[in-house]
Formats: structure tokens, sequence, C-alpha cells
């Protein structure tokens, strides 16, 4: 039985009426009432409003996956807390950040960078691309992922920018789809 912890910040769900209406009960409960469907997975909820932001130390180790979603609030999560996550991410925990959680203290930390990134909306597809291939949260995966789809060969790991191969400049997508959804302020005050 696999441990999960899906932790969300829990802010535009209270605040944004239209993110409300889609996520009533929070972001956190729509992924743990997917993945419920799993049984060898122990899933968790817990959110930045909670004692410890729903991260105290007894379940975090006992936490084998840590889902991190994160958009508007990095600023307000306790460095203490931060701590407790880092240091268990170092001793095996495994760590999925979602959406704007590359901002998140977390993952900052974990990077070493500032963590800003190049992105654009063209309506592609999201890819994920797997870090630690060697992690068990990883099995079955390749070096990236489309749609929580795995791919059935494993490559080896490319800085795209490093190496020059850079596809921001293209002002199509490779492949259309649909878009949908409600965009939301990311300029969150405390």
């Amino acid at each position: 039985m696999t441990n999960l912890v899906i932790w969300n910040e829990f802010i535009h769900e209270q605040e944004d009426e239209i993110v409300k209406s889609i996520y009533p009960r929070g972001i956190h409960n729509c992924l743990k009432d997917f993945l419920n469907e799993e049984r060898s997975l122990n899933i968790t909820t817990a959110t930045l409003q909670e004692v410890d932001h729903g991260l105290p130390e007894a379940l975090l180790d006992e936490t084998d996956v840590l889902i991190w979603w994160g958009h508007k609030a990095h600023k307000l999560v306790e460095d203490r807390i931060v701590d407790r996550v880092q240091q268990r991410v170092l001793e095996g925990m495994g760590l999925v950040v979602l959406h704007s959680g590359h901002h998140s203290k977390i993952f900052k930390r974990l990077m070493g960078t500032t963590a800003n990134i190049r992105w654009a909306e063209r309506g592609e597809k999201e890819r994920v691309w797997v870090c630690n291939p060697g992690h068990p949260i990883a099995s079955g995966l390749g070096e990236y992922f489309e749609w929580a789809c795995p791919e059935t060969n494993s490559g080896i790991w490319i800085d795209r920018i490093a190496k020059g191969i850079d596809n921001m400049e293209r002002k199509t997508p490779v492949e259309p789809i649909e878009t949908k959804g409600y965009k939301v302020n990311h300029d969150y005050k405390e």
C-alpha cells in the first residue's frame, strides 16, 4: 500500500466563484476522488490553512508520495514546513509538483534555482518530464508523459534549452486541441 498525501493551498476554490463551481470540495479532493479508484493507494489530503499546513511530522514520516498543488500563495508556506518536506524528499519520499508549483518554496529549494520557466499557451498537450526515472513512482514511465499515459519505452534526459533545442518560438501548436477552462489571476495578496 502506497501512502499518498495530496497537498493543496486551497485558496482559489474559496475565493473565486467559477473555480469553486468546478472544484466545490477543492482540487485536492477532486484528485483524491479520481485516484481512489487505485486500490493500492492510501490517500490523505492536506491544505495550507490546517495546522502545520496539514503536514505534521508524523504524517510525513509515513508518506511515500506527496503531490503538491500550489498556485498563488507560495510565500505563505512556512519555512519550517518546507524544511520538513525537503528532509523527507532527501530520505526518499516521492514529490510530484503540479501546476504553478514550480514557484513553490519546496520546488525552488530542491531544484536550487529560481524555477522561473518559459511557457506558452498554444492549445497543446501538457508534457511532464521525469527527472528521476529510478524512483518507484516513475516506474513504467518514459522520459516524459502527456495526459498521464505512460510511455512504453524510456529515453535519457535531455536538457532541451541547454542544447539549444527550444521550441518557444513556435507560434502554432504541434497538435491542436480544444482549449477549455478558466484563467485565474496569479497575483495573490495576503
